[in-house]
């Protein structure tokens, strides 16, 4: 089956090796209003993030993103941000990665919810010496958020999110390289936590051998403040 996205071609492949992950986050979030009234429009976050596989027997990565945002209005935000990345891909040499991005976030009230919209913008570098290319990438999320009459304090999340590679590096060749889509239910603990339950289909197409299907389950504690 092909599908077009713009005018990228997002193939996908009939054979694709599948395998079971677990994808656990912490993040914190807040303003600088606490700091100075004046910051009020400046935001920031971190995030921890652990991903284990081989049927979730396996750790696979360890990230740590840090962020930093300002509000330009009500519905458009243009945020910064780092992401250190610890891999230990199953049956290949570990290596770390440093990736530097850019976001940019649209929200707006759309019927019963909410609609997001993030294009993120990224710079991706392997710790190693013979292997120390520069990758660009971009992905394209599309998100919606609606609060469930029937379940007090209760959130679905869907989104969609394609990654598409902009040069030819030892990260793959220019074109799609994966897509995710999750579904997820969010549960507002109080004022200020949160906790996500989800799943996340993570299509990862890959070059002269079968494509990887990974079946993710999500878990996410937030904290804003």
């Amino acid at each position: 089956m092909v599908v077009w996205v713009g005018v990228f071609n997002i193939s996908f492949a009939s054979a694709a090796e599948e395998d079971f992950y677990g994808w656990q986050s912490f993040t914190l979030a807040g303003d600088m209003s606490r700091v100075s009234p004046r910051l009020d429009k400046v935001r920031w976050n971190v995030m921890s993030q652990t991903r284990l596989g081989n049927n979730h027997k396996d750790l696979t990565e360890y990230l740590l993103f840090a962020q930093v945002g300002y509000q330009l209005s009500d519905s458009l935000s243009l945020w910064l941000g780092y992401t250190h990345d610890w891999l230990t891909p199953l049956n290949k040499q570990e290596y770390q990665e440093h990736r530097s991005y850019q976001d940019l976030l649209w929200d707006r009230s759309i019927g019963p919810g909410l609609l997001r919209l993030r294009t993120r913008f990224e710079q991706r570098f392997k710790q190693a010496v013979n292997n120390s290319d520069l990758a660009w990438r971009i992905r394209q999320m599309i998100e919606y958020r609606w609060s469930l009459p029937f379940l007090s304090k209760t959130s679905l999340v869907v989104s969609e999110e394609p990654f598409f590679l902009l040069n030819n590096s030892s990260w793959g060749q220019v074109g799609t390289s994966e897509n995710r889509v999750s579904a997820m239910l969010d549960f507002k603990l109080d004022q200020h936590t949160h906790l996500g339950l989800g799943y996340l289909n993570q299509y990862i197409f890959r070059t002269h051998k079968d494509n990887q299907v990974n079946h993710t389950l999500l878990v996410n504690m937030a904290f804003n403040f």
